[in-house]
């Protein structure tokens, strides 16, 4: 899986970067013909992507077979809901060697970095089956729960349950002033700590309750439906419910002592995040349960909407909106560590220092002729095949140092920023008016937030953008 998922990567990379449109085309109907065509695609977040991103990307060029329709390769998909809950009895007789458990520590133990952060993205969708109208609320789960006691603790539990969650609503401020007002500091601490005090005392010995009454898995159910007390917000899948199922299921993928103990041995035995040894065998299975648990979850349940304001957050359009993009295919680097100096046609402009004389130096340093022609900088033509550029962003830093008398000639030194915010027409003043008296030299001021992994070759008018973004660029 782990090959057949960088497979799509690099299919999807070659249509972005050949021009045999009769290829492409084929290209495309192969990918839907293998991922697509049977309605169920393989479980797998990014495998999905890539070959989807394929399709879009041949869609957005007009390649795109007439029989396959861009719904029939875009989420929601299909796959096996409920997924198994593995008991934590199951995972301890699963192979336990010096090996194999760096799985179960990796995921279940501590620190257990892959399970305690990576893993964290699990709480992005909601346990609530998309058959369902919206995710449910902590609070629902709670009472939900609560009618599945006897008959006094579901009384109360549902009691406790509504005093929290109405405790906000009942607050009279005047009513908090005036009896404020009645004591001094010490006294209503006091009074307070004592109130409190009395609260847990009563919660504790309800939760002590109602946990003898109910099994090991209703305990673990109970322990993580009632944390977040009283809360109308969406509840969030558990993430010890995932965590077990990626470790079982890295095991069922096949991780063997007698194939991979050598390697883990010789390769895999580094410590600390600074190590120089290649990725576990094992993890790159965790990986691939991981990314087959984040498919299944997008198929079956809730999305939680985060509430942005700029961008549509209601449901799940890809893997970029919980930041599981780890490799760009689209766009092939040809070179690296190359330091380019000296004019390039994506950067012409060079500042016209003048000679090693401080006299032409203090001219020149108050001179407006200096300020770089930005309309002709931002607008460039590659002279290998005069494509027109538009420059969104770049940094110029250019100096010229005294060649004699280095003790009382300066170096002259020049440089410019160019940073872009895309919004819309009517919206100019309100940026003028918001921008007015800041330092424009400042590159925090037009930092703004990403949706996450975009990939270079992405189309600009495809539904699974941000929204506000593909308005402003129309207009």
């Amino acid at each position: 899986m782990y090959l057949v998922e960088r497979l799509y990567a690099a299919t999807f990379g070659v249509v972005c970067n050949i021009q045999d449109t009769k290829m492409i085309t084929e290209i495309a109907r192969k990918v839907y013909e293998k991922v697509f065509s049977a309605g169920h695609p393989i479980p797998h977040i990014l495998l999905r992507d890539y070959a989807r991103s394929t399709l879009e990307y041949v869609l957005y060029r007009s390649l795109l077979p007439i029989h396959i329709k861009p719904q029939s390769f875009r989420p929601p998909y299909k796959s096996e809901w409920p997924i198994e809950n593995p008991t934590q009895a199951e995972l301890e007789k699963l192979e336990g060697d010096r090996f194999s458990s760096d799985i179960k520590s990796s995921l279940m133990g501590f620190p257990g970095d892959f399970g305690n952060y990576t893993m964290g993205c699990v709480h992005d969708w909601s346990p609530t089956p998309l058959s369902e109208e919206c995710p449910e609320t902590w609070f629902e789960l709670q009472v939900r729960f609560a009618h599945t006691l006897g008959d006094d603790l579901k009384q109360r539990y549902l009691n406790y349950l509504n005093e929290i969650n109405n405790a906000h609503v009942d607050k009279d401020i005047s009513a908090l002033i005036s009896r404020l007002e009645e004591f001094d500091n010490d006294e209503l601490k006091q009074t307070v700590e004592e109130e409190r005090n009395a609260e847990e005392l009563r919660w504790d010995t309800l939760k002590k309750e109602i946990e003898e009454s109910i099994d090991d898995e209703g305990r673990e159910y109970f322990q993580w439906v009632s944390a977040p007390s009283g809360n109308d917000r969406p509840a969030f899948f558990s993430k010890k419910w995932g965590q077990r199922w990626v470790c079982k299921r890295a095991y069922e993928l096949g991780w063997k002592k007698e194939l991979f103990e050598d390697f883990e041995l010789q390769c895999s035995r580094g410590h600390g995040r600074g190590s120089d040894f290649m990725e576990r065998i094992g993890k790159k299975y965790q990986w691939i349960a991981f990314h087959q648990l984040l498919a299944h979850l997008s198929d079956n349940v809730h999305w939680i909407d985060r509430g942005y304001s700029d961008v549509d957050d209601s449901r799940y359009f890809g893997p970029w909106q919980s930041w599981n993009r780890d490799i760009d295919p689209s766009h092939w680097l040809r070179k690296t560590a190359r330091k380019y100096e000296g004019q390039q046609w994506w950067q012409p402009y060079m500042f016209p220092f003048v000679e090693d004389n401080l006299d032409e130096q203090l001219r020149w340093l108050w001179s407006e002729d200096i300020v770089p022609p930005f309309e002709e900088i931002i607008q460039v033509i590659n002279p290998k095949d005069d494509s027109h550029w538009t420059v969104l962003r770049g940094f110029a830093d250019q100096s010229k140092p005294p060649l004699f008398d280095k003790e009382s000639i300066p170096k002259q030194n020049g440089w410019f920023r160019i940073n872009s915010v895309i919004i819309a027409k009517k919206d100019c003043k309100k940026l003028v008016r918001t921008i007015n008296g800041k330092n424009l030299c400042d590159p925090h001021l037009t930092s703004i937030g990403t949706t996450g992994h975009q990939v270079f070759f992405q189309p600009t008018d495809q539904p699974f953008l941000r929204r506000d973004m593909i308005d402003r660029v129309r207009q």
